[in-house]
């Protein structure tokens, strides 16, 4: 209590007055700071005060406490205050009631306690409810600190306070019900005359490591599901804290053959298990690794071509989810590679053990054998000045996003290399990459073209030029690219773009029953005008018959006869024209010609005689002026 003095004095008088008084709530705040109900108060946070009151004739004066600093409560139930006996007697049956109560109330019947194990370990083959170790240590209260304390040895066997306990096994989990915790709380003070303070629930079982387990550092050994538990409901009262341990790196690396196809990179996934000691293979599927990153290290002789990195936690099964840190080149022909594992802990260690390293194991030879494409070309006729699309005949388009095979390009098929080193390997579970076909290089000079408006000139070699594109970097290949390996060799990456022709028939014919002069010459002029230029072709036809112009390109062609070339003939038509084709290859002209002139000349002639004085004459002396007609060359 707080004690409170009044004084009452008067002038004049010699005397005075002292008498103490309680104050109530000064006594309690004395008594809860005094308790543990305030376990951290340091003080009684009080200041003292004075005043005075009333008159001159008759004062006095108070003394009392002023409260300075507060400490909150942190706990209930320790300090209780009575205003008569029967409070009196309230408040010791409930100091009673708090000592022999637990805080919380656990329910028998529905209350479990439950440790489950992580996926890297496991309960032992064979084990039961009867490998688990049920016992109880008894409460020594609490030490200096306020950590509790326990007897050293569990209580003997048979320990009453397990009657009716049942342990159960539910896959990797260990549980144990029917626990009285309500009966066998720890306290601090004894609970009763018998010196009780309550005892803790400890029960033991061994574990092992999953055999596929890699190991790495700080790996807990209970998951989350680990605590005190109403069976009925699954709420928890309270969860047991992670235990931690460094199990060391395990594992024996195994490869397998592998056939690939041309363009794709090695499937580690595929081709590198894991053996345990016992022989059984295993990949990792992001529990058995989930606290170590694997790499996986590709060598070409001395040379490392690629690192796999396999993160912790990650899936490899069924593909992977692995990444290529680095690759230099895809493999191209059949041969071994070399592969080696560093398993390293993707985690520090925790506890005070020795934390563990990382692990290599390696090299392993690894046998590769190569898919490759048979590719081939056909060839494409197109009419003499005609322009060619190439686009989809030799090269890859998109429709709807989707790549569309060229038309002049035969479904690729992929065969085996049977040259070189051969391993006994299955079919490449990995798809092929996809064929590209790009521009085709022109062979015969090397002057650029239009790819969508192609106009040969003559007859034009091409090679396809082809990728294989698998994932973001294409490889590319042609005749010389793979070392003249090939899975088949009707491969052929050459075509041709061959040239059609068109021809011109023209014909000479005269009216029937008329005669034609064999020796007669018609000349024609043949002219094609096209892109601003025009050709010309002569074409000469002696007496009755026909001449054929071929090679000719595509175009409107005239024919003109040349009348001056043979003028005593009138032809029904002097010009006559026609269109040559893809459609419409071949054409013919013909021009029908009617003698109109029977005279080469004038038609007319002389006879000269002449008389020699000396003798009879000498005969006649022909001359011809103005050529000789048909009738006369007849009669000569």
């Amino acid at each position: 209590w707080f004690n409170t003095r009044r004084i009452l004095f008067g002038v004049g008088h010699s005397f005075f007055f002292f008498w103490n008084v309680v104050q109530v709530p000064a006594a309690n705040r004395f008594m809860n700071m005094l308790s543990s109900n305030s376990s951290n108060a340091t003080g009684l946070g009080l200041t003292v005060y004075n005043e005075t009151y009333g008159s001159f004739v008759n004062p006095y004066r108070d003394y009392g406490y002023t409260v300075t600093t507060s400490s909150a409560k942190d706990r209930n139930g320790y300090y209780l205050s009575a205003s008569d006996a029967d409070s009196l007697d309230a408040v010791f049956e409930s100091i009673a009631d708090s000592i022999s109560n637990p805080e919380i109330a656990l329910p028998q019947s529905t209350t479990e306690v439950v440790d489950t194990l992580t996926d890297q370990f496991r309960l032992p083959a064979g084990a039961t409810p009867s490998s688990v170790r049920v016992r109880t240590y008894e409460s020594l209260g609490k030490d200096g600190s306020g950590k509790w304390i326990f007897s050293s040895t569990p209580n003997p066997l048979p320990d009453p306070h397990l009657a009716g306990v049942t342990v159960l096994i539910d896959g990797k989990a260990v549980k144990i019900q029917n626990y009285d915790f309500n009966a066998n709380f720890v306290s601090e003070n004894p609970k009763d005359d018998a010196n009780d303070r309550g005892r803790k629930l400890v029960f033991e079982f061994e574990i092992e490591r999953e055999p596929t387990f890699f190991g790495g550092n700080s790996v807990p050994t209970n998951a989350a599901h680990a605590g005190i538990f109403n069976k009925t409901v699954g709420t928890a009262y309270a969860t047991f804290p992670r235990v931690v341990t460094n199990p060391r790196l395990k594992f024996d690396l195994e490869v397998t053959p592998q056939a690939i196809y041309l363009g794709n990179m090695v499937d580690l996934a595929e081709s590198v298990t894991f053996k345990t000691s016992g022989g059984i293979s295993f990949k990792p599927d992001g529990f058995n690794n989930g606290y170590a990153d694997i790499e996986i290290q590709l060598f070409d002789g001395s040379e490392q071509i690629g690192t796999y990195l396999i993160p912790a936690g990650t899936d490899l099964t069924g593909g992977g989810q692995g990444v290529w840190t680095s690759i230099s080149r895809r493999p191209t022909i059949n041969k071994a590679y070399q592969v080696k594992v560093k398993v390293t802990p993707s985690l520090a260690a925790q506890t005070s053990e020795a934390g563990v390293t990382p692990l290599i194991d390696g090299p392993r030879d690894l046998g590769v054998e190569i898919y490759r494409p048979r590719i081939s070309a056909e060839d494409t006729y197109v009419f003499y000045g005609d322009t060619l699309d190439m686009t989809p005949l030799y090269t890859t388009t998109t429709v709807g996003g989707n790549p569309v095979r060229p038309q002049r390009v035969p479904q690729v098929t992929w065969h085996r290399d049977m040259t070189g080193a051969n391993f006994l390997t299955d079919l490449p579970t990995e798809p092929p990459p996809h064929v590209d076909f790009r521009k085709p290089e022109k062979q015969d000079v090397p002057q650029a073209y239009a790819l969508e408006a192609f106009t040969p000139e003559r007859d034009t070699p091409f090679e396809l030029d082809v990728w294989l594109v698998s994932g973001t970097v294409p490889m590319h290949i042609g005749m010389t690219s793979t070392d003249g390996r090939h899975a088949d060799p009707q491969s052929d990456f050459s075509f041709m773009i061959w040239l059609r022709y068109g021809s011109l028939v023209i014909s000479k014919t005269v009216p029937q029953g008329q005669l034609l002069d064999p020796n007669q010459t018609f000349i024609f002029e043949v002219t094609r005008a096209h892109a601003g230029q025009t050709s010309t072709w002569l074409v000469a036809i002696q007496g009755r018959g026909s001449r054929t112009l071929t090679g000719l390109p595509k175009g409107n062609y005239v024919v003109t006869e040349l009348v001056e070339w043979s003028w005593r003939y009138t032809p029904d038509a002097v010009t006559r024209s026609t269109t040559i084709n893809a459609a419409y290859p071949d054409r013919s002209v013909s021009f029908k010609n009617t003698l109109t002139d029977g005279q080469w000349l004038s038609g007319d002639n002389s006879v000269i005689n002449s008389f020699d004085a000396a003798g009879p004459p000498i005969g006649p002396t022909l001359g011809f002026i103005g050529g000789v007609s048909d009738e006369d060359r007849k009669k000569r």
